[in-house]
């Protein structure tokens, strides 16, 4: 136990030293002690599974003799307030808190600390186990902590404490802060140590081995299922389809259970690149809720719908006499080249290759055919990409 004077008031009173440890535990599993320790106040300290940033309110600051080299302290001389935010969420942390006082018995009040998760007040479950002080603390019905009264007040009234409060939460920030309550006087002032566990997701979503795809305007995507997911009991895999690769959980167009998507134009335009990409995560209500934070998205396939090629074709004069010819002009709409396959009312199917999206060919009248208006259809036709019927 340590032992040291503080002022207040022209008043010298004795601070001593109580230890709290918080531990926060993720998805119902247990995680050890935390280790990574927090010291800066009022910044941002970086760390290999997050970035911590700092932020104090009234009476706060660091390094108390008392704590731990980095240590902080608030509430000294006014009330005050720490909070910790993680760019990453932090599964736990481990709060290492020195003295709660009680002077109810001379009317002087008594301080609470408490916590806030995540913007919202966070009452302890239960008071823990009892720490060295002569005292376990109590939980008041508020969820705070103080020491409660003592048969025999010292000259700094009741001292409690208490360690080991388990709490299972995600973390996205989390204040600390020294109530004090009915007399101002009281100030005692609270300092601690903190420390959190990174996240340690143990979802994958595995690995897609479906090179680029380029399928034509009607067709399925389909692809073979992720190779080696590794799920918690409560993930599920699904697969999507997303249009922007910087930003896949912002532009998923569609969401399956199976490696398969159906051409869908209302959605999905021509020469577009898409991705594929398996997802696991927690399941929500039957799907991959996005906001998991550790949702995870496999190597993504790049996916292409190219439009059907077209022919339209154009004659100068279509009544050809037997014998006579014809010039055909050929637009076409896709890639080249092209094949075409084509036949009229004078000759059987006939292929011819286009290297442009304009070309010509000729069509002969026999010398014993019946006079007659030219008829000419497009039996086969094919792109770069796509063929046709």
């Amino acid at each position: 136990m340590t032992e040291f004077l503080f002022r207040k008031y022209g008043t010298y009173m004795t601070k001593l030293v109580l230890t709290v440890c918080l531990i926060i535990h993720s998805a119902g599993e247990l995680i050890a002690q935390c280790t990574n320790k927090i010291t800066v106040l009022n910044g941002v300290q970086t760390f290999d599974c997050t970035e911590v940033t700092v932020s104090s309110s009234g009476d706060a600051g660091t390094g108390l003799p008392c704590s731990a080299a980095g240590g902080y302290w608030i509430s000294w001389n006014d009330e005050g307030s720490i909070t910790f935010s993680f760019s990453t969420p932090a599964t736990g942390v481990t709060l290492e808190f020195d003295a709660i006082n009680s002077l109810e018995h001379n009317n002087q009040g008594h301080e609470e600390p408490s916590i806030e998760i995540n913007g919202a007040p966070y009452p302890f479950p239960d008071a823990g186990s009892p720490n060295c002080k002569p005292l376990q603390a109590i939980v008041t019905p508020g969820g705070n902590l103080m020491a409660p009264n003592c048969p025999t007040p010292g000259p700094n009234g009741c001292i409690a404490g208490c360690q080991q409060i388990t709490i299972m939460e995600i973390i996205n920030t989390i204040t600390v802060k020294d109530l004090i309550v009915a007399n101002s006087n009281i100030f005692g002032g609270v300092d601690f140590s903190i420390y959190f566990c990174c996240l340690n997701c143990s979802v994958d979503a595995g690995q897609l081995t479906q090179q680029t795809l380029s399928l034509c305007a009607g067709e399925s995507a389909a692809i073979q299922p992720a190779s080696n997911p590794q799920l918690n009991p409560a993930a599920i895999l699904q697969y999507v389809l997303y249009s922007n690769a910087a930003d896949p959980a912002g532009s998923i167009l569609v969401t399956s259970n199976t490696p398969e998507f159906d051409f869908d134009p209302a959605i999905i335009q021509t020469g577009v690149t898409y991705y594929i990409a398996a997802i696991a995560g927690e399941n929500l209500g039957g799907n991959v809720n996005l906001s998991d934070p550790c949702l995870d998205f496999s190597n993504e396939v790049e996916v292409v719908w190219w439009p059907r090629p077209a022919v339209e074709f154009a004659v100068a004069e279509p009544d050809i006499c037997p014998g006579a010819c014809a010039t055909i002009e050929a637009t076409f709409t896709g890639e080249p080249p092209f094949t075409l396959v084509y036949q009229s009312n004078f000759s059987g199917p006939v292929t011819r290759s286009f290297t442009d999206a304009q070309g010509s060919f000729t069509i002969c009248a026999p010398a014993n055919a019946p006079p007659g208006n030219l008829q000419l259809n497009a039996i086969q036709l094919s792109d770069l990409h796509c063929s046709c019927p």
